[in-house]
């Protein structure tokens, strides 16, 4: 049987790749943790959203909105759906 091995990508690689693609954004590199700041639009008739990713090394990302605060809650409800938490605007990028 066949191994394949797990190429771990370097976290400034990681970050210069997202520098790419959103040349506005911020990064900073601190241990085995990358956070990055940048803005995303998901269409042309959508805002632009203030996003934070802080991924460590070997977890899963966390991504917050930081901008528009609070997000806008769709019509009658109390609380952001699909978010881990919806004060800290930690939402849940997974399906």
């Amino acid at each position: 049987m066949v191994t394949i091995r797990q190429q771990k990508i370097p976290l400034i690689v990681q970050a210069y790749k997202l520098k790419n693609y959103f040349p506005d954004s911020k990064y900073f590199i601190r241990n085995d943790e990358l956070i990055w700041k940048g803005y995303l639009q998901p269409s042309e008739l959508s805002l632009k959203y203030l996003i934070k990713i802080v991924y460590r090394r070997g977890k899963h990302p966390d991504v917050y909105v930081l901008n528009p605060k609070p997000l806008v809650l769709a019509e009658r409800k109390t609380e952001l759906e699909h978010v881990y938490d919806t004060k800290k605007q930690h939402i849940c990028i997974y399906y």
